[in-house]
């Protein structure tokens, strides 16, 4: 098994990727999302996801609060 290192920003996001980890999700964490000019938000921004944990044909993308 491989050893990941975590670096995420709260150990929140570090239990909750570790916890998908070992239930075989391929899990990514901070992921910047750039978020573009629409008809509702009129200045562009970014947003990240927290936690997104992909397996099979299941995607859960997981923010975290601690």
């Amino acid at each position: 098994m491989l050893n990941h290192t975590i670096m995420t920003k709260n150990w929140v996001e570090d239990l909750v990727a570790e916890f998908y980890r070992l239930q075989g999700y391929f899990v990514a964490t901070n992921l910047d999302l750039p978020m573009p000019k629409t008809e509702y938000r009129k200045v562009r921004g970014h947003s990240d996801i927290d936690v997104l944990a992909i397996k099979n044909n299941e995607v859960k993308h997981i923010e975290c609060q601690s």
